[in-house]
């Protein structure tokens, strides 16, 4: 998998309306692992 901005792709999908379960089902990408992608940084700022 590429790596993914995970402030953009928040950002991004925000702007769109879009809820990661509409995200989900655009992408070949599961809900969780959106969740998961989005959540990395600022587990990391912590």
């Amino acid at each position: 998998m590429p790596k993914i901005n995970p402030l953009r792709l928040k950002y991004w999908r925000q702007k769109k309306h879009l809820s990661l379960v509409d995200l989900a089902e655009k992408s070949a990408v599961d809900k969780a692992t959106i969740h998961r992608i989005e959540r990395s940084t600022s587990m990391k700022q912590v």
